[in-house]
């Protein structure tokens, strides 16, 4: 509501009482502009109006609020600037009576980065539990160092007060090395500054606002100044409002406060409780000489019964806590507190943070389908802000966190993030992958050309086994194959030349940090330029976040040449340092939607408010750590209580929930672990109990919210019909594989995948040698030592030339420690159990085959279908006999699974050998079978191996090859489909196609083992 100009009152009579609020639940910047706009008499007049406000996000409120109440009339808009953050580069902050003659008297503040870089040089200085801590770990100490400082500076403590600190002869020794260190840090921090040519930020914005109170006082501005917002959590910022007080026309207009008187006790309760929303008011008002009621409504505040009802009855929710016994008794001594008070307020418990989001989302959504209205989401939960803004682009609503991102969780940041890490890392595969796909890297070429190129560079050279995982051992396996030529163009001109700055920098062993900064952002640019000339540089650094990532590499090439790093620890500083940096975005990316920290919220309101999060460790904030102080240290300082962001947050909380239109929302989970619920909704529903207003609470979800959440849910889960392809007989196999029987068996799906689509698992990037590489080790090992030694007696040194053939097989794998140091070592004990047990089977043994091929081919109605097998081991016995052997690493199949045909690579080289299927030798048919064996050779040092007989009873192998012609047969129909798992409890234990078949969709209830 607009309110017009009222003569009743002016500014004369606004200074004369001098001293204002306004309560929680008012729109604190309408309410304000209001008021300011009744007392001026002439619209010109209103520029000469000086109004100080917390922060620039308050300020941008409060011209908001300005325009709005002129409805469309031409306006001269108040100065108003922020008392948060005072920089002599927006001048426009400065009291017009402050010249800039003065303001460049003072140093220039040091950067925040410079700032770092000081104090981490000055940690690394001093050993910490007797070792130096590395680079990254003193940029993390540095910047609770400089939040210390700030802290120091603005409680205006000194060395001096810190000598009277005395820590307890019980409390842990390092603390009175902390303190000796604080003492040093502290007294030579101004002579360190100094000779840098600049000030501590903290004490060059003290130093300012010093100056500023000091030409109030030599010459009071006759034109109004207000302070607005504030609740004098500073010690400066409560000296600024002494100084307003003093002024002809200086104004005081506090948030939160309802105006009335508590009684002495209250008052006193309140003074001693750090957590209540009102402490740091009061303590302001006692420092001002103000009692509580002294401090007057501001005129325009006209209030509801509604939201009386609800301020009287969070004033309840936020009793200290030794009065919290009133309760019982609040229906007779509280009558104000009615079920007036919740009208318009509801909570929401969801059942974990996506479920909260979502709702969220959709309550954000509710608000547009209603003209003109405006939803807030208020937080300090980043990652549920985060998960807002993700659900809310389903409706492709693009709303911007105001509270900022990291840096390195930015485009741009992310990019330099990458860079730093493949230069650290040497440029193995794994960061190479992640660099190259990342948007912004183009290698000088058309981004889709580098796409499609890198594209293939993973696929034939960075995934699976890679000897060296850098850039010399890429180099070396593309140059090797001549196929791979132009890739290795590809990755020298486009990859490693635009990135010859950075690993040229990593190259000298006694680089500093400016020279690192220097040649990463150059390297950025380089490997960011597509084919248009200069398009990197607006492509990079134009956006908001890459205007916060210059800004870091350019202090840190203007400051780091004090700091000498080890380039192995560049990457984690960077990302030290680049998470300090907060990227917010210039513009509103919506008019009615916002998404907004506690911070950020202040001052700010809309039709529908909703206070997410709430949740301890969240809202109220969980305490913060600080390895620099305890609680003598603290108190010798004059710093505030470790408690004091939670009065703070509290106060935050208030302002918001007594608005007419709020929803809480929490979630009772987050990351699978159950949630704690704020102290202050147990207090609501306590004092909602004790009025027996509890079911006057609009507790869950709006059903037409739930309703659309739910709406999936609603309706029985019908699974889709199990896929069925029916391939032309042209296009399904005529070959197989013994070891492919299993699965076509089993999951005939597995051979429509594999064979007719022809689709091929990829290969992990950069694959670490794992069990199946073992296996083949071991398998060729053995093989060429049977190949040396088909027949006849072993000779005495056996088992030395299988160690020493071992050693070969291995060699080319050593680059990977554990093969050397453990799997070479099992294959010692495994040589030895099989030196032992050849020499005792081989006076049975003719002939002993290793690695043979063979094959048969089976009638089809389309035309014959081969059949394929690599036998590991055939035995030919003197009587004619034939065993075949397979020797398995792993698992192995069971006699049982064998007889049941659901393990079928013994049987159907049986079914090979006996049809004279391994052509190498002709004299190897079989006169009967003597064994069917599985050699499980695990190398362990209870057992070495395991020899598994699974030669089925009565086996017939004529009748196994009829059952393969069967199978085969069967498949050489159109009309018969390759089926995905026909029977659940007969699948396989793995496969590498399963998710294509989509069994979820068509058999949604599983199997047990699943």
């Amino acid at each position: 509501m607009v309110v017009q100009n009222n003569p009743s009152f002016h500014f004369a009579d606004l200074a004369r009482s001098g001293v204002f609020t306004i309560p929680a639940g008012r729109a604190f910047a309408q309410d304000l502009a209001s008021g300011i706009l009744a007392a001026v008499q002439r619209p010109e007049d209103l520029a000469a109006v000086k109004i100080l406000v917390p922060s620039r996000r308050a300020a941008q409120a409060l011209k908001t609020a300005f325009i709005q109440q002129s409805e469309g009339r031409a306006l001269f808009l108040p100065d108003m600037q922020p008392i948060g953050d005072v920089d002599e580069f927006d001048p426009e902050f400065l009291s017009v009576t402050l010249t800039a003659d003065e303001v460049v008297e003072l140093p220039p503040a040091a950067s925040v980065t410079d700032r770092h870089i000081v104090l981490a040089r000055l940690i690394q200085s001093r050993p910490i539990g007797g070792q130096r801590l590395s680079p990254a770990q003193s940029f993390q100490l540095a910047a609770s160092l400089a939040r210390f400082l700030d802290q120091v500076y603005q409680a205006g403590g000194g060395v001096e007060s810190l000598n009277e600190a005395v820590i307890p002869s019980e409390f842990a020794r390092h603390w009175a090395d902390i303190l000796t260190f604080l003492s040093i840090i502290l007294k030579n921090w101004p002579d360190i500054t100094r000779e840098r040519g600049v000030m501590d930020p903290s004490a060059r914005r003290l130093a300012l606002l010093d100056r500023q109170l000091t030409q109030w006082a030599d010459r009071p501005p006759e034109t109004p100044v207000i302070l607005a917002g504030s609740t004098g959590s500073l010690p400066k910022t409560v000296e600024m409002m002494q100084a307003i007080r003093q002024l002809p026309k200086g104004v005081l207009v506090f948030p939160g406060h309802d105006g009335e008187s508590p009684i002495d006790a209250d008052h006193k309760a309140i003074l001693g409780d750090v957590g209540h929303p009102m402490h740091q008011l009061f303590t302001t008002f006692a420092e001002l000489d103000l009692a509580p009621g002294d401090v007057a409504l501001w005129p325009v505040c006209a209030r509801a019964p509604a939201e009386l009802a609800r301020t009287a009855l969070m004033k309840q929710v936020f009793l200290p806590s030794e009065q919290t016994a009133r309760w019982r008794q609040i229906g007779r001594d509280h009558p104000e507190i009615t079920a007036e008070g919740l009208s318009g307020l509801r909570l929401i418990e969801a059942d974990d943070t996506h479920h909260e989001a979502d709702i969220i989302a959709c309550l954000m959504r509710q608000a547009l389908d209603r003209p003109k209205q405006t939803a807030m989401l208020v937080t300090p939960d980043r990652q549920l802000a985060r998960q807002v803004r993700a659900a809310l682009m389903k409706w492709e609503l693009d709303v911007d966190d105001s509270a900022g991102t990291p840096l390195p969780l930015s485009r741009t940041g992310h990019y330099l993030q990458l860079i730093a890490e493949w230069a650290q890392q040497d440029g193995s595969a794994q960061a190479l992958l992640a660099l190259i796909k990342h948007p912004l890297a183009s290698g000088r070429m058309a981004p889709a050309q580098f796409r499609q190129l890198g594209r293939q560079l993973e696929k034939q050279v960075l995934r699976g086994y890679l000897k060296q995982s850098n850039r010399q051992g890429i180099t070396a396996l593309l140059q090797a194959e001549p196929d791979l030529r132009p890739l290795l163009a590809f990755y020298e001109t486009h990859i490693l030349k635009p990135l010859s700055p950075l690993t040229e920098a990593f190259a000298n062993k006694n680089i500093t940090l400016d020279a690192l900064a220097e040649a990463h952002g150059k390297a950025a640019e380089q490997l960011a330029q597509t084919d248009i000339e200069n398009q990197a540089v607006q492509a990079l650094w134009s956006r908001d976040d890459g205007v916060v990532a210059a800004r870091l590499l350019g202090e840190l090439a203007a400051s780091g040449n004090s700091l000498a790093v080890q380039t192995t620890d560049y990457a984690d500083l960077y990302h030290v340092l680049a998470s300090q940096q907060i990227v917010r975005s210039v513009w509103r990316s919506h008019p009615r939607l916002a998404i907004l920290g506690t911070v950020e919220a202040r001052m700010q309101t809309a039709d529908h408010i909703i206070l997410a999060g709430v949740n301890e460790g969240s809202w109220p904030p969980a305490q913060d750590f600080d390895p620099w102080t305890n609680q003598p240290i603290r108190a010798a300082l004059n710093l505030p209580d470790r408690r004091w962001r939670v009065g703070l947050s509290a106060h935050d909380f208030l302002m918001q929930v007594c608005t007419s239109h709020v929803t809480i929302t929490r979630a009772r989970r987050s990351d699978d672990s159950p949630t704690t619920p704020s102290r202050w909704l147990e207090r609501l529903k306590a004092v909602l109990a004790a009025a027996k207003l509890t079911e006057w609470l609009d507790n869950g979800i709006p059903q037409d919210i739930k309703a659309a959440l739910e709406h999936h849910l609603n309706h029985p889960v019908r699974p889709v019909a199990m896929p069925a392809p029916r391939p032309a007989v042209a296009a399904r196999p005529r070959k197989f594989s013994a070891t492919e029987f299993d699965s076509w068996i089993s999951d005939p799906y597995f051979i429509y995948a594999k064979k007719i689509l022809k689709l091929k698992p990829l290969q992990p990037v950069d694959k670490r040698p794992d069990a199946a590489l073992r296996g083949t080790l071991i398998h060729k090992a053995i093989a060429e030592f049977t190949e040396q030694f088909p027949s006849g007696d072993l000779p005495d040194t056996a088992a030395d030339i299988l160690y020493h053939i071992g050693e070969q097989t291995f060699a080319p794998y050593f680059w990977h420690p554990p093969i050397k140091a453990f799997w070479l070592a099992r294959f010692r004990v495994i040589a030895d159990w099989f030196i032992h047990h050849e020499r005792h089977i081989r006076t049975g043994v003719v002939k002993t085959l290793a690695e043979q091929k063979g094959q048969i081919s089976l009638d089809a109605p389309h035309g014959p279908v081969t059949i394929t097998a690599t036998a590991d081991r055939l035995d030919l016995h003197i009587d004619g006999g034939l065993s075949i052997i397979d020797y398995k690493t792993g698992a192995a199949p069971s006699k049982t699974k064998v007889e049941n045909r659901r393990a079928t690579q013994l049987l159907i080289e049986a079914v090979i050998a006996q049809s004279g299927g391994f052509a190498a030798d002709k004299s190897i048919i079989p006169n009967g079978f003597k064994a069917l064996e599985y050699w499980q050779l695990s190398g362990g040092l209870e057992k070495a191996a395991r020899i598994t007989e699974v030669l089925p009873s009565g086996f017939d192998a004529e009748q196994d090859r009829q059952y393969l012609s069967d199978l085969v047969c069967k498949y050489d129909d159109a009309d018969q489909p390759y089926l995905p798992e026909p029977n659940p409890h007969d699948r396989p234990d793995y496969s590498d196609y399963r998710h294509l078949s989509r069994v979820r969709e068509w058999r949604p209830q599983e199997v047990d083992d699943d």
